[in-house]
């Protein structure tokens, strides 16, 4: 019965037309889809979610089967990056804390200008100079 509701949803959120008769395009519908469900290894949940990522990306379907083409997709979307966000910057953050300590205990001609570079170094160009430093084989 809850394929038979996800029909429904399609039919109001998504633009498909059962036609004239709409019972009889429903069975035939929930026949289709529970046979190719069960064919894929697919569950009503993945369904939902490419329905849902259909839904965002104000894609029309003409026909309910439609559905399976957009369930990796909706499911590569729905796990995200592998990392995110704050994570790489709370990583960004400590190797340049290392990076710094690292020159605070180096005593050498070149350790006073990585240092001020560490130091002085924000935004999108801190990647860039903590790459810099250690392509110079300082870290």
């Amino acid at each position: 019965m809850a394929l038979m509701d996800l029909l429904k949803d399609l039919e109001n959120t998504l633009g498909w037309d059962p036609g004239r008769n709409p019972w009889k395009a429903r069975a035939a519908q929930h026949h289709i889809l529970s046979t190719q469900m069960r064919k894929r290894g697919i569950s009503e949940s993945d369904l939902r979610l490419a329905m849902a990522w259909c839904q965002r990306r104000k894609q029309q379907i003409l026909t309910p089967a439609e559905l399976f083409r957009y369930v990796e997709p909706a499911k590569d979307h729905a796990a995200g990056p592998t990392q995110t966000l704050p994570a790489a910057m709370e990583q960004l953050e400590m190797q340049m804390h290392e990076a710094i300590a690292a020159e605070l205990n180096r005593d050498d001609e070149h350790s006073d200008r990585w240092l001020s570079r560490l130091v002085r170094a924000s935004g999108p160009g801190r990647g860039a100079v903590l790459a810099d430093w250690r392509e110079a084989g300082r870290g």
